[in-house]
């Protein structure tokens, strides 16, 4: 691992150890759909299937509030540690997610934003990494269509179509499309140890 190796004129115990941070704090994100519908009034009013401030243009959506978990590792290196070949691979992981099991989060669940760097008067380097998750899931529905599995950043998109219910059109989500945006990457070039183990 790069991390915690010493370099010319450094011995392994002068360097810092690395630390973490995290934050919980919650994320927005426009849901289209509700868990469940537990009113509907007047009796007989159309079935929008869980759609949420649906009109005859489309289905609105609310903003939420939802959980997002960030981290980031801070880690210390012998000047010779961070070179030019090192900060392109940082470059390029930038942006990716991981393609193997990270820091105990399954595949696809975790984002690498990118590392932050400086180098102090004594030549040790100081380098931010960091990272964004979202979990994983299984079989969730969105209005009455099911079994939908997503990856953590895969975008999840809806169809919509208008439809005649309680003798009106309305419209209604008919299709549910799952999309990779993001390149997977071994996040095992990051060259850094976990600083929780």
């Amino acid at each position: 691992m790069r991390a915690d190796l010493h370099g010319v004129g450094y011995q392994k115990q002068t360097l810092p150890q690395p630390t973490v941070t995290f934050d919980t704090t919650g994320a927005t994100q426009r849901r289209t759909h509700s868990i469940e519908t537990v009113g509907s009034y007047p009796a007989g009013a159309p079935d929008f299937q869980n759609g949420i401030n649906v009109t005859s243009q489309g289905i609105e959506g609310v903003e939420i509030t939802i959980p997002q978990f960030t981290f980031r590792e801070t880690h210390y290196f012998a000047s010779d540690d961070v070179d030019a070949a090192y900060r392109t691979t940082l470059m390029n992981l930038t942006g990716t997610v991981n393609d193997a099991n990270f820091r105990g989060f399954s595949r696809g669940e975790v984002l690498f934003l990118g590392a932050t760097g400086s180098r102090n008067n004594d030549g040790i380097w100081e380098l931010t990494y960091s990272f964004a998750v979202s979990r994983n899931v299984t079989n969730i529905s969105v209005g009455n269509i099911n079994g939908i599995d997503k990856e953590g950043w895969h975008y999840l998109w809806t169809y919509e179509e208008q439809q005649v219910n309680a003798d009106r059109l309305i419209t209604r989500t008919v299709a549910v499309k799952v999309e990779r945006v993001y390149e997977y990457a071994d996040f095992g070039q990051l060259d850094i140890s976990d600083p929780l183990n």
